[in-house]
């Protein structure tokens, strides 16, 4: 290649450098959190139950309503605990068995997972039991329960999805096994995703069509030791959400949300705060606005915060 006129080799390397390090990134999104309630360790309404031994038992999961109002499910008190998207306490729904997750249907029927029993648990409402069914004892790894177009899906650690129950009632457990979906889903029923460890400093997330076919993939980078790459889930938009968990040097964990736009640009990662004081089976939950939940414990209590992206202002614009 010739050098402009005027310009030597060395001069044009070094305008090329200056523009690669001027020229704007891709500005990602600031997410903040707010907490919406806090609520002490005890037995009465409003309250969570614990036991401290075995490292802690307390509150296992929470799912979403499309209003925001919030489901925490306290194992200990065996009983659902519903709140307003201001923290506001609502009700009570108890419930018989080993519960360790739950998410909703589209009329307000509530479903619980009790992996170690092998049952689901469906609730009408108002909280009265209208059915269990067992689970299939060959699906193996349980790792959650998701409701999607009208479907009860059961989520393993391998990233398949089980149908459990459809718009005819649930599923006896040979026919459990035999609708399987490779990945996992979200709101928009024609994507699926499934992420990948590669290596201590890589990760993949594969977006698949909704025959697993898979349409892009995404490398997740971090200078820190990866652990884990988990699929949260996706929002009304197509938006993509995933915790990275990390060892910092010194082997400190840190967990971090990484937010992909459909066609897989990076447009928000933020830090979430620790939260093992207790065990909990699953503490994050995407609302369909892009709000994050997460279900946090420590000493004192229960607290519930909302990440949300922080309102863009003229000084960010510019």
């Amino acid at each position: 290649m010739r050098p402009y006129k005027g310009l030597s080799l060395a001069g044009i390397l070094s305008l090329s450098l200056f523009v690669l390090l001027v020229a704007p990134a891709h500005s990602r999104e600031t997410y903040i959190s707010q907490e919406v309630f806090r609520a002490p360790w005890g037995s009465d309404p409003g309250q969570f139950g614990l036991i401290p031994e075995a490292e802690g038992v307390g509150p296992q999961s929470l799912c979403l309503d499309p209003q925001g109002d919030i489901y925490v499910l306290d194992l200990v008190n065996r009983q659902v605990q519903v709140f307003t998207a201001l923290g506001g306490f609502l009700r009570q729904m108890p419930f018989g068995i080993l519960a360790h997750d739950l998410c909703l249907g589209s009329d307000g029927e509530l479903y619980l997972l009790a992996p170690y029993h092998g049952m689901v648990e469906k609730l009408d409402p108002q909280g009265r039991v209208e059915v269990r069914w067992p689970i299939s004892p060959q699906i193996g790894l349980i790792d959650g329960i998701e409701t999607i177009s009208g479907q009860v899906t059961l989520r393993t650690a391998q990233q398949r999805e089980h149908t459990l129950a459809d718009v005819k009632g649930p599923l006896d457990p040979d026919r459990q096994l035999r609708e399987v979906r490779m990945g996992l889903g979200g709101l928009d029923p024609t994507r699926r995703y499934k992420t990948q460890w590669v290596n201590d400093h890589m990760g993949l997330v594969h977006f698949l069509d909704a025959q697993g076919q898979k349409l892009r993939e995404v490398r997740v980078t971090t200078g820190d030791v990866l652990g884990s790459l988990v699929f949260l889930g996706a929002d009304g938009n197509g938006n993509v959400y995933l915790r990275a968990e990390t060892f910092a040097p010194g082997w400190k964990v840190r967990q971090t949300v990484r937010k992909y736009s459909p066609d897989g640009t990076l447009t928000a990662d933020f830090e979430l705060p620790a939260d093992g004081f207790t065990y909990i089976y699953r503490n994050l939950r995407v609302h369909q606005n892009g709000d994050l939940y997460q279900l946090f414990t420590d000493p004192e209590g229960v607290r519930v915060l909302r990440w949300h992206a922080a309102p863009e202002t003229e000084e960010g614009r510019r």
